[in-house]
């Protein structure tokens, strides 16, 4: 490991210098010859901690760098006399040898990146090589970009982010890929900026990172790969980013990531649900002044906890880095509603009727989904216009949550609500054992065209096909659902070829299961079905969850509670409507254990 600590720095046009070269540096260095820096915020929060505006004494910076657990300290001054920019750096084996050598380049301002190049290609001479290791080729414009407009745009756009702003964020990191095309690191924060900010197009700027990343440095390349499996409904995500966690254990943007896999993926990972909120935590303590890394721990503060002492102690700490940001406002205003006094509770509403429907639906899904605040979750969707986009969705989900079928299902039969939504929705509440009439069932499969599905309607249809023995829509569901996938793979679509091919394995266990009598085959077949046919949101993670119900229910059958309690037990999170369903039937299992 090796910390580059911030630079001295004296002279004119030098100002931020001395930050700047931390994150520079850092990225150059990473991965070369065996190296692993520590991620620049962490050295910077550590280094604001230890002096704040101070400038310590050279034995007390070694202190703080061996703090970090490095094996390496650079430390380095930036001198500036008339036309030239002349940068030193001493390197010390921070185990007790002391300095071991120092490099020294010279040049004109303006050539930042060739005397950062030629400074790292210096220190990285004095470094003994591993055994087993090979010298890399040094190139900050490789691995970041080769303009400075684009770097500027770039940093102001990180500047931006750890505060929430996701707008403004996303149009720095927009410039700075419309002056370099390939800037791999700003597409990957276009892409985190655009999914925060409720853009759909997130997952095209992480392809388009991940088709630029050999100009990433090494732990984003592998993280930009999980976070693209995440958005994808892979669980691969899981295996790369807690690779990374391995690689970089100190690194502050792999355990956001990997808090961000078990929030949206654990159930399916049939994870515990605090796995998440560990990360994030973790996440905190490395660097404390991101402020997506607070968001879903504020979501589980309501959500998954109910816990009004948590939520407040969240949002507070957000409120100080984030309080412009148009997220800061709605917490404080779910808070009020939720947990506050009865004048609190009433000026929550008043905000709530001025609000657009779109900020209503964000309070009452992110925050109101724990089966205690469902109630107030259907008011505040109740709040909103008749005609508002989502207000059908968000009223049948929290209505099967809290029982109400029958007004669930006139929610669905509207026609604003997509079929895959519909169709699915309606097989979830029936495989939970609600009260779904023939007719409503009917009307919706009748609607249904086999041969244009999706594979999410493809599956569903052949999942009503076994529990109604009509062996010909089961059929024709699996055919539809092993063309897809081989169409999807033969164009490039690995991950949604997968999805069509493990829904197809599924609906085969399941006919296995309910039709033919085969329980233990069936149970193996439906477990590797459940970990290939996942999603990140919508229709595709409903499938998953009709696989999990059934085979929870298979695993009761077989006599293996145990299996049946992994299972029951990952029906929580923001998108499950059925949870209350799920821990009713987990009870009945406990009270057997």
């Amino acid at each position: 490991g090796i910390v580059v600590l911030p630079f001295s720095v004296s002279g004119e046009d030098l100002e931020g210098w001395d930050v700047e070269m931390v994150d520079l540096l850092s990225t150059n260095l990473d991965g070369v010859t065996g190296l692993r820096t520590i991620d620049s915020r962490t050295v910077l929060a550590v280094w604001d901690n230890a002096f704040g505006d101070d400038s310590p004494e050279l034995d007390r910076i070694l202190a703080m760098a061996r703090r970090t657990g490095a094996r390496y300290g650079v430390v380095g001054r930036a001198l500036s006399v008339g036309t030239t920019v002349r940068m030193s750096a001493d390197i010390y084996e921070l185990n007790g040898k002391g300095r071991i050598g120092s490099a020294t380049v010279e040049g004109v301002p303006d050539s930042l990146f060739q005397l950062v190049d030629r400074l790292s290609i210096e220190l990285v001479q004095i470094i003994p090589v591993e055994e087993g290791s090979e010298r890399g080729t040094i190139g900050l414009a490789r691995i970041t970009t080769d303009s400075l407009r684009a770097l500027k745009a770039y940093l102001e756009g990180q500047q931006l982010y750890r505060h929430s702003d996701y707008n403004g964020a996303f149009e720095q990191y927009e410039h700075a890929t419309q002056i370099d095309s390939t800037f791999g690191l700003a597409y990957y924060m276009q892409a985190l900026s655009a999914g925060w900010g409720g853009l759909e197009e997130s997952a095209e700027y992480l392809k388009k990172a991940a088709r630029h990343s050999n100009r990433l440095p090494p732990r984003e390349a592998l993280i930009v790969r999980g976070i693209l499996a995440l958005h994808s409904g892979s669980l691969e995500s899981r295996q790369l980013v807690e690779q990374a966690i391995r690689r970089y254990p100190g690194d502050h943007e792999a355990w956001a990531a990997l808090g961000e896999v078990y929030f949206h993926l654990g159930p399916q990972l049939l994870m515990n649900p605090m796995t998440a909120d560990s990360a994030f935590e973790r996440a905190q303590e490395i660097d404390p002044t991101v402020g997506s890394d607070y968001q879903h721990l504020i979501d589980n503060s309501f959500g998954l906890h109910a816990d009004a002492g948590r939520a407040r102690a969240f949002i507070t700490a957000y409120d100080t880095l984030a309080s412009g940001s148009r997220e800061a406002p709605l917490y404080r205003l779910g808070y009020r509603l939720a947990f506050g006094d009865s004048n609190e509770r009433e000026a929550g509403w008043r905000m709530i009727d001025s609000l657009p429907g779109s900020y209503a639906r964000f309070v009452a899904r992110n925050m109101f989904w724990h089966p205690s605040l469902l109630a107030l979750s259907e008011a505040v969707i109740t709040s909103t216009s008749p005609t508002d986009r989502g207000r059908a969705r968000g009223l049948a989900s929290v209505r099967f949550g809290r029982g109400q079928v029958a007004g669930a299902l006139d929610e669905l039969s509207k026609p604003e609500v997509t079929e895959d939504i519909g169709l699915g929705l309606s097989y979830l509440a029936s495989a939970w054992g609600m009260p779904v009439p023939a007719s409503h069932v009917d009307r919706v499969l009748t609607r249904m065209d086999l041969a244009r599905a999706t594979p999410e309607v493809a599956f569903f249809v052949g999942a009503f096909g076994v529990d109604r023995n009509r062996r010909g829509d089961v059929a024709a569901a699996r055919e539809r659902l092993a063309g897809l996938a081989d169409s999807l793979r033969a164009a490039g679509d690995r991950y949604k070829a997968d999805f069509a091919a493990g829904a197809e394995k599924a609906l085969a266990g399941y006919e296995r299961w309910r039709l033919d009598g085969q329980s233990e085959e069936a149970f193996g077949m439906l477990i590797q079905a459940q970990r290939e046919a996942t999603g990140y949101l919508d229709a595709p993670l409903l499938a998953n969850s009709a696989t999990r119900i059934w085979l929870s229910h298979l695993a009761i059958e077989l006599g293996d509670l145990p299996a049946a309690e992994r299972y029951l037990g990952s029906f929580y999170g923001i998108r499950e409507p059925f949870a209350t369903s799920a821990n009713f039937e987990l009870a009945r299992v406990l009270d057997r254990q």
